[in-house]
């Protein structure tokens, strides 16, 4: 892997050393062009991405000397061509799969949900792990992109949904526990969805901790007023199965649905 967007921008060459790109231009120039794949993207659309649509006079001779210096530092591809091609009044960078994060993470989502709808949640759990293993730490900090601001939401939420697979995958196989931190950065994330909530609670009480789940459901109480919501049904029935012991026969509700 030689791309990583899912994180403070990082480029390393194929030996593992890391590109030194200290470059504000340089830096937000890659990310548009990254996040676009490959696709051709116009000098002028870049322009605007750059310079949150204010860009200077001199915007296409800086985008020029930008790509000079990219094409420059970027490591090779494997088949010798250039990273960076220009062509149809722009550029776009050239990237196989395998060397960009956020193809791999797309990847490796695709290949868990496939797996839950086979009912392999074994399989599912190892994919999903590695998915979220390349979210260190959240995508796009340091930098300031009103442009990216749409396919960043896209990632935010692919993110949340491969979670909310994993919490399923492992309460499957009935690993409550390790559910626990994914359940808890959802609801820190998102603390209006109570399905996550509700998975929490559940998840701390069949792991044995049943004064953290009353504590999650208070603090979920909280968070839901914040937002005018009460809570609903599945949650308070996961609330009151804690207080009593007796088993939770509620429905069970999606963890990712809203």
């Amino acid at each position: 892997m030689l791309f990583h967007v899912l994180g403070r921008l990082e480029v390393r060459t194929t030996s593992g050393h890391p590109v030194a790109l200290d470059d504000p231009l340089l830096r937000r120039l890659l990310l548009v062009l990254l996040h676009r794949g490959d696709q051709w993207t116009g000098v002028e659309h870049l322009a605007d991405a750059l310079w949150n649509r204010h860009p200077p006079p001199e915007a296409v001779d800086l985008i020029t000397e930008a790509v000079r210096s990219l094409r420059r530092d970027l490591p090779v591809r494997v088949d010798g061509g250039c990273r960076i091609e220009d062509g149809r009044g722009g550029y776009r960078l050239r990237a196989a799969r395998d060397e960009v994060d956020k193809s791999i993470f797309i990847d490796l989502a695709a290949i868990g949900a496939r797996a839950m709808v086979r009912l392999d949640p074994a399989t599912a759990t190892t994919a999903l792990r590695a998915a979220l293993a390349l979210w260190v730490p959240d995508a796009l900090e340091g930098e300031d992109i009103p442009a990216l601001t749409d396919e960043f939401t896209v990632l935010a939420d692919a993110r949340y949904a491969v979670r909310a697979d994993l919490v399923e995958a492992l309460h499957s196989l009935g690993a409550h526990t390790d559910s626990v931190p994914i359940l808890s950065a959802m609801v820190a994330g998102r603390p209006a969805r109570q399905p996550a909530w509700c998975h929490l609670v559940r998840a701390l009480r069949r792991a044995g901790r049943p004064d953290e789940a009353i504590d999650a459901y208070l603090r979920a109480c909280a968070a839901l007023a914040e937002a005018g919501v009460e809570p609903g049904v599945e949650l308070r029935t996961a609330h009151l199965a804690t207080l009593t012991g007796q088993p939770d026969q509620s429905g069970q509700v999606a963890v990712g649905v809203q």
